[in-house]
């Protein structure tokens, strides 16, 4: 699976395909939520091998000037998310999956970061419950905007 872009002069279309995925070939990145800043593009997404990220199913964040070509943001072996999750009385617990990422905006920016989730060791192969989690956000991403 690869993530790549296609254009268009107008949201009508007709679009046409990019010949280059926006990640290497051998890097497996999926679930992008990309939203507008005004230095350009942001993205989050779930590295699925921990290629990228240093956590297997952890987050990426990637920054583009025009939304052709990505940069990646995230530090090699620090996630910009983790499964692993702090609750409010301090215990942590490794979830099996974060899936679909979705950003809540308050002010332009992420405040709030949704992603369905489930009570398994494995992801939702061995659940017996599944829901969709609202982690706070910290200012990581850009503190000095």
């Amino acid at each position: 699976m690869q993530l790549g872009v296609a254009c268009a002069g107008s949201v009508h279309g007709p679009y046409v395909r990019g010949d280059e995925p926006l990640f290497p070939p051998s890097v497996h990145v999926e679930d992008p939520f990309i939203w507008r800043t005004p230095r350009g593009y942001e993205m989050i997404a779930k590295d699925m091998d921990g290629s990228l990220s240093g956590e297997r199913y952890g987050g990426i964040h990637a920054w583009s000037a025009s939304g052709g070509r990505w940069q990646l943001t995230t530090t090699p072996g620090e996630p910009a998310y983790s499964r692993r999750v702090r609750w409010d009385d301090g215990t942590e617990r490794l979830m099996g999956n974060l899936e679909r990422p979705f950003l809540l905006m308050e002010g332009g920016r992420p405040a709030w970061m949704f992603a369905a989730t489930s009570d398994g060791s494995r992801g939702f192969h061995d659940c017996t419950e599944t829901w969709n989690m609202a982690i706070p956000i910290r200012e990581i991403l850009h503190p000095d905007e």
